[in-house]
């Protein structure tokens, strides 16, 4: 069904196109853009932490953001384990189940003063998304890099170690307006 309505978009640029193509002189001087058209990276406000800012692709409500906003929330999530701050996670995400149990993980770590190393991930395919309004439907696969977890004695807390692996990774977003950005509000991992 997408596809027909692709089809049918499709035949109507062409019909419009050819509709100016009637050998007249075309206009010397384009309409100016308003500058609500379009906002640029400098005019949005900072979102994320200095060291690891959202970049400008993932502020923009479009299939290729949403991706790209999917990627930066799934590296922030290994930034928050290693550095012990769930808080850009709670900037990004809303009414998320998956979000809140990382960010409490987080800070009991961060409390305990343990030290995870590791986890370090990648992703095994350019990933997909779809939208739906202000909604999004994100998924990759990604592929992780073992993890330890080192308690402040040296000790390594071995139930949390965790080999690499590889998981289909799939999120729900939701475009918001006030942050010009997509904000996480669920995470799937199979």
């Amino acid at each position: 069904m997408r596809l027909v309505r692709i089809a049918g978009v499709a035949v109507v640029g062409m019909t419009v196109l050819a509709g100016c193509s009637n050998g007249g002189q075309a206009n010397e001087t384009l309409p100016s853009a308003s500058p609500s058209a379009a906002e640029t990276s400098e005019s949005l406000p900072p979102l994320g932490p200095p060291d690891l800012p959202m970049p400008a692709e993932a502020r923009e409500q479009t299939e290729a953001g949403a991706i790209a906003a999917g990627r930066y929330f799934i590296e922030l999530t290994v930034r928050a384990y290693q550095q012990g701050d769930a808080e850009p996670i709670a900037d990004v995400s809303r009414d998320c189940d998956y979000c809140e149990s990382l960010i409490t993980g987080v800070e009991e770590d961060a409390a305990a003063a343990n030290r995870v190393t590791g986890g370090d991930v990648s992703f095994r395919d350019s990933g997909q998304a779809t939208l739906d309004g202000n909604g999004a439907e994100i998924a990759f696969t990604v592929q992780q890099t073992a993890l330890t977890v080192t308690s402040p004695d040296g000790q390594m807390i071995t139930d949390r170690a965790q080999p690499s692996f590889q998981v289909f990774t799939a999120l729900a977003a939701t475009w918001s307006s006030e942050l010009k950005a997509w904000i996480v509000n669920q995470v799937t991992i199979t």
